[in-house]
């Protein structure tokens, strides 16, 4: 739901023309996420068994994607599906070694960031999932895009950063079960997570090309530029796994605020305060300083709640930055007329 009401001044104070402004009165965004099936809670059947007990080399893509809607696999090498609503029996059933729970719903899905099998001389093994987006990037627009991801226990020898999400016009398809290093991805997450089922936060803001259409996820740095730690010892049997779930995955177009150079905070329910049109207000800073630079406001989170009244009509200056995405920033001018 989206709510406006919108009035057009002009007014004179103390000899200074304000020009015609366009103000915001009362505004509800919300954030559109392009990612179908985010959560990985769509799907089309729940294998028992993980792939490497029951899919031969090969036929990874096609088993993958009989079982989820929208997600499929870029290369050979295998994703699991992991859901808490089948059998504890079996395999792909998280709760039966202890893998943790999914962050929201009832299914995840494990990635391979880090694998070194030394009994096939192996070495940059990874694996990926794919989804093509509800809608086309459209260019110069910013987008936060990130999920939540958890080092999975039993599964991993070894943690991994360098998790990666990469935005492509075309879809992303090959024959290998290792890494896609010729690929740039537009985000990549260089804090370790480290700790065993516990979700963190990935992701970030970028500006888009324009026509993106398909995101891609998983390790694109090579095993050299990528931090690898080991969390589990004893014997590994010549192989080493860094495995993280994954859920709760978005892609938003950051909303940019219009941003009111006026106020008129005198009691009659008109442009009484300061409000970011068309934006998720939470999602900014807002400082205000007077002609000295002196702050006279500030919120880390606005609620399009400051209405000036505790400060003297005149001339001040604000600054909105998104707490998230820092490249977008706005200062300018601001007469309070009470």
């Amino acid at each position: 739901m989206k709510v406006n009401m919108i009035k057009q001044t002009k007014n004179f104070v103390y000899g200074l023309v304000l020009t015609p402004v366009t103000v915001a009165i009362y505004s509800i965004t919300v954030a559109q996420n392009l990612v179908p099936n985010p959560s990985f809670e769509e799907v089309k059947q729940l294998p028992c068994d993980l792939p490497h007990y029951s899919v031969p080399y090969g036929e990874t893509k096609e088993w993958f994607s009989s079982i989820l809607n929208n997600w499929t696999l870029p290369t050979f090498f295998p994703s699991s599906v992991l859901s808490i609503q089948l059998d504890v029996t079996c395999t792909a059933n998280p709760i039966r070694y202890n893998n943790g729970y999914p962050k929201d719903g009832k299914n995840m899905v494990a990635i391979t960031l880090f694998q070194d099998i030394t009994i096939f001389q192996e070495t940059n093994g990874r694996s990926y999932i794919q989804v093509k987006l509800n809608d086309k990037l459209t260019e110069g627009k910013t987008y936060r895009a990130g999920g939540f991801h958890a080092l999975a226990n039993n599964f991993s020898t070894h943690a991994a950063n360098n998790l990666g999400m990469l935005f492509t016009q075309e879809m992303v398809q090959s024959d290998t079960n290792l890494i896609l290093s010729q690929y740039k991805p537009q985000l990549v997450e260089k804090k370790l997570n480290k700790e065993l089922n516990v979700w963190k936060k990935f992701g970030g803001c970028f500006s888009a090309s324009g026509g993106e259409h398909y995101l891609t996820i998983g390790g694109f740095l090579e095993d050299k530029y990528t931090e690898i730690v080991q969390v589990i010892g004893g014997d590994n049997q010549g192989s080493e796994l860094s495995a993280y779930l994954i859920d709760s995955v978005f892609v938003e177009q950051v909303k940019e605020p219009f941003i009111p150079n006026v106020i008129t905070p005198n009691g009659d329910c008109c442009n009484e305060k300061f409000v970011l049109k068309d934006a998720i207000s939470s999602e900014w800073s807002v400082t205000i300083l007077n002609r000295w630079g002196n702050r006279v406001y500030h919120s880390s989170s606005y609620k399009n709640d400051w209405d000036g009244s505790d400060v003297n009509g005149g001339v001040y200056f604000y600054y909105v930055q998104h707490r998230e995405c820092k490249n977008l920033a706005y200062k300018g001018s601001l007469t309070i007329i009470h």
